[in-house]
């Protein structure tokens, strides 16, 4: 009969194997929750790539229906009187079925405007082969020390995102093969996924930092419309539709709105500012008419902000004058200026360039008087 410290030390190393299949069963639970885990992600994707796709097929059945409207009311007649030599059958019997076209003979052009329109193709995304052409830079996003919100033990990689986008360096074009680490907690997996976020302005867009930057500089700063832009980027090996080029506009616009307040509160730091309005119209309707509003711009003759009113009233540049410290305002006789310059105590210096024009229109009458004044 075994004594008492052989069965001690049977104790102990059943302990030490149940520890061992405790641990290898906790690993195999965690590999399986994360492999759960990355299926209902793709799961996910997959349906939300499904349900984008049917909106667009849908999107597109309706607007192919509204064009064949349109045509039809463009080329069709414009009376809708119709008149038939055998109407009365319609209360008389039968009515006679109409004419077949002879088997084998083409349908005619009236007959095929009179079919339902067919399904528009949705547009083929573009994938890493249509840039194949391009240079190629990898570019890996890792989630470095990422830790779990509920429990804080380190996140576990175990796939990688990938994706790609096309960037510019002065004088070409280069694609990017982007990987971004995908990592979750073993011991939380209701946690979810969690993956490396990419250092872009734009999401989910095909352009990089740099290309945004370009298309924003040779839009805003060399007044470069979107068409010719989108010329010049295939003239350099790099095909995109201006349309998208607009987009990345609007996208990189609301990026940056955090740049006007920051310009204006620089402007309105300054001791002196120059400042005027104009007409401006402005359609904003759905009856096509237009209406004339105010746009201001404000001056330090570094740095210029602007801003639209409706009209010109002076509580419009009193408003936007709000944090200006300085004394002199520069701007022309409008009467819109004179509440501003009353109630912040201003003093207002008047524009010489519409003074000098009162002497110019009076140099063929009085030259030598105009001429001391042109000349000085």
């Amino acid at each position: 009969m075994p004594g008492l410290a052989e069965i001690i030390e049977e104790n102990n190393r059943l302990r030490e194997a149940l520890a061992v299949r405790t641990v290898e069963r906790d690993e195999a639970n965690a590999e399986r929750d994360e492999a759960n885990a990355a299926r209902d992600e793709a799961n996910a994707e997959r349906d939300e790539a499904n349900a984008k796709t049917e909106l667009t097929i849908a999107e597109a059945n309706r607007v192919a229906r509204i064009l064949e409207l349109l045509r039809l009311e463009h080329s069709g007649p414009k009376s809708q009187r119709f008149v038939s030599d055998g109407q009365t059958e319609l209360f008389q019997g039968e009515v006679p079925a109409p004419p077949r076209a002879p088997v084998g003979e083409a349908p005619s052009d009236e007959e095929e405007s009179e079919k339902s329109p067919r399904k528009k193709k949705t547009p083929k995304r573009r994938t890493r082969e249509d840039f194949s052409h391009l240079d190629n830079k990898p570019v890996h996003h890792g989630v470095g020390d990422a830790a779990c919100a509920r429990c804080g033990e380190p996140m576990k990689v175990f796939a990688e995102a990938t994706s790609f986008r096309i960037e510019w360096i002065p004088g070409r074009f280069v694609r990017h093969d982007i990987t971004r680490e995908k990592c979750a907690c073993p011991k939380c997996p209701g946690e979810g996924v969690l993956t490396a976020p990419g250092n872009y302005a734009l999401d989910r867009c095909l352009a990089g930092n740099g290309l945004v930057a370009r298309v924003i500089c040779d839009k805003y700063a060399d007044h470069i419309p979107a068409n010719r832009q989108a010329k010049r980027m295939k003239r350099e090996g790099f095909e995109i539709g201006s349309h998208t080029v607009t987009s990345w506009l609007c996208k990189a616009g609301a990026v940056l709105e955090c740049v006007a307040p920051a310009v204006r509160k620089d402007v309105l730091a300054a001791d002196a500012v120059q400042g005027d309005d104009t007409g401006l119209p402005v359609q904003d309707g759905g009856d096509g008419k237009l209406r004339k509003g105010r746009i201001w711009a404000f001056t330090d003759q570094d740095q210029v902000f602007y801003a639209f009113t409706d009209t010109k009233e002076g509580k419009f540049p009193n408003a936007l004058l709000q944090g200006f410290d300085g004394k002199l305002l520069l701007v022309d006789g409008g009467s819109e200026f004179n509440e501003v310059v009353r109630e912040r105590d201003l003093t207002r210096a008047g524009c010489w360039s519409h003074l000098r024009t009162y002497f110019f229109k009076a140099l063929p009458n009085h030259p030598v008087h105009a001429e001391l004044a042109l000349g000085t």
